[in-house]
């Protein structure tokens, strides 16, 4: 990467943003002369690692200047596994194939 100047910024169409959480807001504070200028409606990639209400902030600083806003996906919940208990009890006639994964018989797909 390269520093860049806000000319050569106004002309990015999908400017990424990486930065350690605490500077995120200054960056998109700093970001939006350069996205006033653009040519173009400009998509601004939030890849910060920041909490939802800062992701939010940084999300309405960038929707000021009419660009568009994309943030990376919140972590995933973790599901539980189910029990192997649960698993035998199924009505689903599941045998583990040669290569350890689950085979279903033939004509029984609407157990997958």
């Amino acid at each position: 990467m390269k520093p860049v100047s806000e000319d050569e910024l106004a002309g990015v169409d999908f400017p990424i943003s990486i930065v350690p959480p605490a500077d995120a807001l200054s960056l998109a504070g700093r970001l939006t002369p350069a996205l006033y200028r653009a040519a173009r409606k400009t998509v601004f990639i939030d890849f910060n690692a920041i909490d939802p209400q800062t992701t939010k902030k940084v999300a309405q600083i960038v929707q000021e200047t009419g660009a568009l806003v994309e943030s990376a996906p919140p972590p995933r919940q973790t599901v539980p596994r189910p029990e192997k208990a649960e698993i035998k009890s199924h009505s689903c006639d599941r045998r583990p194939s040669h290569r350890g994964r689950m085979a279903v018989p033939r004509g029984r797909g609407d157990c997958l």
